[in-house]
Formats: structure tokens, sequence, C-alpha cells
């Protein structure tokens, strides 16, 4: 009876908490870890990226005047650190005065695609954007599961007699089979390259749910295509569906293929972007980016979060392919400052260099950045909302990833203690608040001890949560609007999780420690 009530709840922990092995090195942000935790997953420590949680954020850059990249610099000092915040805002063109569009959409018609009705997503979707294709404009369709086929050819939509042919061809798709993301792509920039012209957007739209299962070509093949066409002027997003999706794969195709990628969590999102917020992922507004941090003497730099960078000495240097049609982009820095460092001089100067779509190249070169002035009873906290947003943000995701490793720690403690009943104490492992002891060896019972230890832990992460809570709750009453509803929630679903875990441990303990007769 023990080892049968034992098996009943450490199936009940792992459903619950085992979760946090998903795919490696996904980034995930605030929608995606809602989806996940809505679903009564613990989002996988490798999947928790700083740098998405800060650059879903909309701090509503300033748009640029006669430019077509605005740059807007804050800086601030927290206690011995400072954060210097490096914002881009890209110039916003209007739909019908947007370059003329090539476009390959590259639909995933896997069967996994039926799940959620996530193929309704992208049929209704459809429905919308090909009402504000212009008659200009070039649309392909190609559907992929095994192997790819092309549903649409490339057609230039003059009449509404091609957008209702394209409409059902779009409603046609059906989905079933596996995922060969390579054959997809591969089709796709075939499509846009018929009717290729140096004058159009010529782009590739990548919709997935899945991760690549065809063993023909890797995921490296996969980017290194995307990398190949961005050579040749066809540039390539990504849309990733569902708790599924290889949202690193994305992440890379569309940054090595000169695009921007995006998660969707539901239906709404979907219809969202395809009404109203395409173009920020279409339309490029400036290129090959180039941008340099020089930090002062006495500020030594600890983290920086944003895009690719490459550190020297005083310097970090950052590039970013593009930046495209109303969209923003945010680098953050964590700085250390040495006590004496003199606050009233610069702390870092600011260097930039891109290229307008028209190919002029802009620069700037030298700008200082200031500490943003305060008394020095101010000097622990943070008063600047932009800054107050991102330090938020960075102490919240590196709470998750530790909640993350912690319900790791839990699920290797129950099979422990799983261990620890069948075998009567031999080759287990004691644990003391979060230490590990010296395994014990020899017929001596130790599930007692790691069932304490599992408590402990479960405890520790639900005053966790807490604590979060009430600290992204003070900075949400601080700045206008609701910025943190999400993370409320997956602060909530995480707790709910976690003490449904802790009541089943206690229960399950009570009924060890009752007599058997």
């Amino acid at each position: 009876m023990k080892k049968l009530i034992l098996t009943l709840i450490i199936a009940t922990l792992s459903f619950c908490l085992v979760f946090a092995g998903g795919k490696k090195d996904s980034a995930t942000s605030s929608d995606r870890a809602m989806y996940l935790s809505n679903q009564g997953y613990i989002t996988p420590a490798n999947e928790i990226e700083i740098d998405a949680y800060l650059s879903q954020v909309d701090y509503d850059y300033p748009l640029p005047e006669n430019a077509a990249v605005n740059f807007i610099l804050d800086a601030e000092q927290k206690g011995e650190l400072a954060y210097l915040q490096l914002g881009m805002k890209a110039q916003k063109t209007a739909f019908k005065d947007l370059p003329k569009f090539n476009l390959a959409f590259v639909i995933d018609c896997s069967g996994s695609m039926s799940s959620a009705n996530k193929m309704d997503w992208v049929k209704d979707s459809f429905e919308i954007f090909i009402e504000n294709v212009r008659s200009t404009d070039y649309v392909s369709l190609i559907a992929f599961s095994n192997d790819a086929a092309v549903y649409f050819p490339a057609t230039q939509m003059k009449t509404y007699i091609e957008k209702q042919q394209f409409k059902n061809k779009v409603q046609s798709m059906r989905a079933s089979g596996g995922t060969n993301i390579y054959a997809g792509l591969a089709t796709g920039y075939q499509e846009v390259i018929a009717n290729y012209d140096p004058t159009y957007n010529n782009r590739v739209i990548l919709l997935t749910d899945g991760e690549h299962n065809d063993s023909r070509k890797t995921t490296e093949d996969i980017v290194n295509l995307a990398k190949q066409y961005n050579k040749l002027d066809i540039n390539v997003s990504c849309i990733a569906l569902g708790t599924s999706a290889d949202v690193n794969l994305m992440t890379d195709v569309a940054e090595e293929g000169g695009g921007s990628s995006r998660f969707i969590s539901n239906h709404e999102k979907m219809v969202e972007t395809f009404s109203t917020e395409l173009d920020r992922l279409l339309v490029p507004a400036a290129r090959d980016m180039k941008m340099n941090l020089k930090f002062a003497d006495g500020v030594t730099l600890l983290e920086t979060w944003g895009y690719k960078n490459v550190i020297d000495g005083q310097s970090v240097s950052y590039e970013l392919d593009t930046i495209h049609n109303g969209d923003y982009e945010t680098i953050v820095t964590e700085l250390l400052l040495s006590s004496d460092f003199d606050k009233s001089k610069p702390i870092a100067w600011f260097s930039y260099s891109y290229k307008t779509m028209e190919d002029a190249e802009k620069t700037g070169s030298a700008i200082p950045v200031y500490l943003v002035k305060k008394s020095a009873d101010q000097d622990a906290t943070i008063t600047g909302e932009r800054i107050m947003q991102s330090e938020a943000y960075i102490r919240y995701a590196r709470l998750l990833i530790d909640i993350a490793r912690r319900s790791d720690n839990i699920a290797d403690l129950q099979r422990q203690y799983n261990d620890s009943i069948r075998n009567n104490g031999t080759n287990a492992t004691v644990y003391a608040n979060g230490e590990p002891v010296l395994p014990v060896l020899g017929n001596v019972d130790t599930s007692n001890t790691i069932m304490d230890e599992i408590l402990y832990q479960l405890n520790t992460c639900i005053k966790l949560i807490d604590d979060m809570h009430a600290d992204l709750m003070r900075i949400d009453e601080a700045i206008p609007g609701s910025q943190f509803s999400k993370d409320f929630q997956i602060l909530d679903n995480y707790k709910a999780t976690f003490e449904r875990n802790l009541a089943n441990c206690t229960d399950f303990r009570n009924k060890q420690n009752t007599p058997q007769y």
C-alpha cells in the first residue's frame, strides 16, 4: 500500500512540475510563458531569456523626426548598480505608401496544426490580410507537412478574382503529417525568386507550431538557407504558434534571414497581427545597424541584453540587421559603479551607424550619456518609468529561471524519494535546506529527510512567487496602465501548482505517519 500511494503522489507531482524539461535553448517571454502556465507547465529554465522579456515591452519611444531611426538613451543608478537603456524607434510609413510586396506565405500543415483550431487561426487571419493587399503586390501560398506543395503560385493581386482564388486555396488547407520546415522554406524562396524585383519587398513568411522532424535536413541547414537568401536580398519573418513551436529556431531563422519573429498564443492575437501589425514583420525601415557604448572609467559592465554584441575592454558593440516599419528595439546594460565614480560626468558615450532603405548612411558619434540626477536618498531606487520596468523584468525573468531550476530539483527529489522507498535508503542523497549532503549508503531509510527537502523547496517557491508578485504590484501601480497583467497570471498559475503539490505532499506525509492496520 505504501508504494501504491507514493506512486500516485509522484505521478501527480510529475505531471505538474517535471514539464520543466522542454525544448532546448528556446527563448520565451510573457505571452508564451502565460500560454504554458495555463496548460499546467513550468517554463523550462533554458527557454527563459531576459532579452525576450525586455524586447516584448513597448516603451512608447517617440517616433523619429526627419530620420529613419530615433535613438533614446536612459541611465539611472540603483544602489551600487546602474542601468543604461538604449531604445530605438523606426519611422512609420502608412501601409498604402509602403514598397510593393512580393510575399510567399509558408504554412505548417502538419497534424499538430489541427489542435486548438490553429489552422482556423490561419484561415481567419488570411481572410483579413488579403483584403489589404494592393493590386501591385505578388502573393504565393506554400503548405508543408512531410513535404511542401505550392497551393497558390506567385500571382499579382490585380483584381477581386485573384484575391478570391487565394482565399479558396487557404480554405482548402488540411492538417496532417510531419513537419518538414526546410522543404517549406526552400519552396517559399523559389516562389519569391520567380518575381524578384529589387524595388519590391521580397520576403517569405514562415508560420509553424512545431519542430522540424525530417531527417533529410537539420535545423542548421534551415538557418543556413535563410542566411544564404538574405544575401540575395530575400528576407524571412517567422511566426511561432503554441507550446510545441521551436521558438529558438524561429528566432535564429529570422535573425539570420534579415527578418523578425513573433510568438502567437491565441486566435485574437493572430488576427491582430495580420490585420494591423504585419508591416512590423515585413517592411524594413533601416538596415546594417551598428551601435557602440564606451563606458567611463569606474564603470564595469556586468551584463547586457538585446542583440549580438562584442565586448572589448570598456566598450560593447551591437549589430542589428534590420529594424522594421514602426517597430521598436531595446538594449539594456547592467553596470557596477565604483564607490568614487563622479556622477556629474558621463557614464558612457554612444555611437551609431545605419543605412536607410535608400542606401544613405547615417552616423552619430561620442554622444554622452548621463545618469539621471536625483537626491542621495533616491539612489537606492529607480524613478524613471522605462528603466523601472526593464529592471523589474530582469529580476522577474531571473526569478522564473530560479523557479524552473528548483522545479527540476523537486523532480529529482521525487525520484530519490521513490528510490529510497524501494531500495531501503541505498544510494540515496540527503538534502538539507537546498544543500546536498553526502550520499547515504546502506540500509538507512532516508525517505523522511528527502520529503522534508521537497516540502522546503515547495514552500520556498511559494514565498519567492509571493515576494515577486508584491514587488511587481508596487511597480505596476507606479507606471500608467496594467503593464504586468500577464505576469501576475503566470505567477498565480505557478503558485497554484506549487500549493497543490504542497497539499499533496503534506497529505501523503500525514498518511505515512498514520499507523496502518
